[in-house]
């Protein structure tokens, strides 16, 4: 009967229109650039108390950068100059989105205060490329 008939068809046309807004919110998603957190430490007043303070509270900071989708990319105090005088310290996280390394920021105001404290530096955001 021609009833039959219809239901399927339109099931099939709900299926199909909610694959096809999936996939282009993955699109959108997908265009989105990834944003950047970086720090970058020039002056080390106090090493020991660096370590310390700032250095050893790390695992911590990782943690809380995944739970915000951060992954770090560069934690190090190797760093090798191109030209000009190379930072002592050195810190790349990435977040898929401008808000996630925002949200990540705001929860690190105190490590942020000790680095401050104790190092002439600075940190920033930089959005990437989106990916294609």
């Amino acid at each position: 009967t021609p009833m039959k008939l219809k239901r399927p068809l339109i099931v099939s046309f709900a299926i199909g229109l909610m694959a096809g807004s999936g996939a282009i919110f993955g699109l959108q998603a997908a265009g989105v650039p990834p944003t950047y957190v970086v720090v970058e430490v020039n002056e080390i007043a106090d090493m020991q108390a660096f370590k310390n303070e700032y250095v050893k509270v790390g695992p911590a900071a990782v943690a809380e950068a995944k739970m915000a989708d951060g992954r770090y990319l560069v934690r190090t105090g190797d760093v090798t100059a191109v030209d000009g005088d190379p930072p002592k310290f050195f810190v790349v996280i990435a977040f898929q989105n401008i808000d996630k390394a925002k949200a990540y920021q705001a929860s690190m105001k105190d490590l942020t205060a000790i680095r401050l404290k104790l190092t002439k530096s600075r940190s920033f955001m930089v959005e990437g490329l989106p990916s294609r």
